[in-house]
């Protein structure tokens, strides 16, 4: 009986999730004019929607992974080289079938992140109780990057998903499945490699040294497609040189910055015009370091990994995604091991407040305010 009511539980949160989805989706069709505006602005003019509400979940980097599904990377630096290869791929493989490769895009993503729900209960089942596990994976995946990224056509879904198969089959002790999952992880995007910190961790504290070799797997792979990006351009390391290719409004906040470090105080005016996108991101900094704090109390394979997740996504990717930030620690998952609340008043408010965000960060992806 317990784990009959466990599974109905998992499916009414399921449904939830889903209906709010769909609900709001519609509010949004129908509010903010999905027509050829959008089009033109956020969606390559070469890329035609079999359907309008299509441009709902398809935009920004939607585009470059559509077109690596269909004429893969190429000889030489281009943007497409920003993003790693595994959700393409899918897309790729999948459009064999004839389906419209936009459709699969929303598919695939749509249904890594809908899995991605029980999946994040469980693990969150092995660290709380019943009740707080459900709790914590409503507000995780209510969380508004978690909510839009998870359900449009962007590998952030897939990321999580093999992210928490990694850990769940971790946990299982079945090490050549986690190394496996791994080194998807690390295929998916860039930062995925760090999910063998919290595998090098868990091994080294149980004293299980020759499964340590797991967990190299995952920086192997990367070294695999550093290799082939390499043979393909010429140049080491084309992920991160594509970078120069986007945000144009981060580069000249990149600027800014410099030129007020070293005395320029001119440099301050211009810089206030963006400090809105600024200080919401910090401001997700500094949520996501309170995060991180009580993942580490609740288990500290996974709280460094989310500690030194933050530090090296910060440090490298500062100024040249400072408007991705909320999303890139979303999807650090054990950050929703936090997510919690013990009093009803202020789980009701919370659910509130967090579906006012969803609605106006879904608007701002489709307004180019967030990416």
């Amino acid at each position: 009986m317990g784990s009959q009511a466990g599974w109905i539980k998992e499916v009414r949160l399921l449904l939830v999730l889903v209906i709010t989805r769909i609900f709001m989706g519609i509010l949004l069709y129908y509010s903010v004019g999905i027509g050829d505006l959008h089009r033109a602005q956020f969606i390559d003019a070469s890329m035609k929607l079999p359907y309008r509400w299509l441009y709902l979940v398809t935009s920004w980097d939607s585009v470059y992974y559509v077109s690596i599904a269909q004429n893969w990377y190429p000889r030489t630096l281009a943007p497409v080289w920003a993003f790693f290869p595994l959700y393409s791929a899918a897309i790729r493989v999948v459009g064999w079938t004839g389906i419209d490769p936009s459709i699969v895009a929303f598919a695939i993503s749509f249904t890594a992140g809908l899995v991605s729900v029980p999946l994040f209960e469980r693990v969150a089942r092995r660290y709380l109780s019943r009740d707080k596990a459900a709790i914590t994976t409503l507000f995780y995946f209510l969380l508004p990057p978690t909510f839009l990224f998870s359900g449009v056509s962007y590998s952030d879904s897939l990321f999580l998903l093999l992210s928490l198969l990694t850990w769940e089959y971790h946990q299982k002790g079945n090490n050549v499945r986690a190394a496996l999952a791994s080194a998807l992880v690390t295929m998916t995007r860039i930062y995925g490699v760090l999910i063998a910190i919290p595998l090098a961790y868990s091994y080294y504290r149980r004293r299980q040294f020759r499964s340590l070799a797991c967990s190299a797997i995952s920086p192997l792979t990367l070294l695999g497609w550093v290799l082939y990006g390499y043979w393909a351009t010429g140049i080491w390391f084309p992920m991160l040189s594509a970078q120069s290719f986007f945000n144009p409004i981060d580069v000249t906040i990149e600027k800014n910055v410099v030129q007020l470090a070293t005395g320029n105080l001119a440099a301050l005016k211009p810089l206030l015009r963006f400090w809105p996108v600024v200080a919401v991101s910090f401001a997700f900094v500094a949520f996501i370091v309170f995060l991180s704090y009580r993942t580490w109390i609740i288990d500290r394979a996974l709280g460094l990994y989310v500690v030194l997740s933050v530090v090296i996504i910060s440090v490298f990717g500062i100024f040249p995604a400072v408007r991705s930030f909320p999303r890139f620690f979303s999807f650090l998952f054990p950050i929703g091991l936090g997510l919690y609340t013990k009093t009803r008043l202020t789980r009701a408010t919370a659910i509130v407040v967090l579906l006012v965000l969803d609605y106006l960060v879904w608007w701002g992806l489709l307004a180019g305010i967030v990416t």
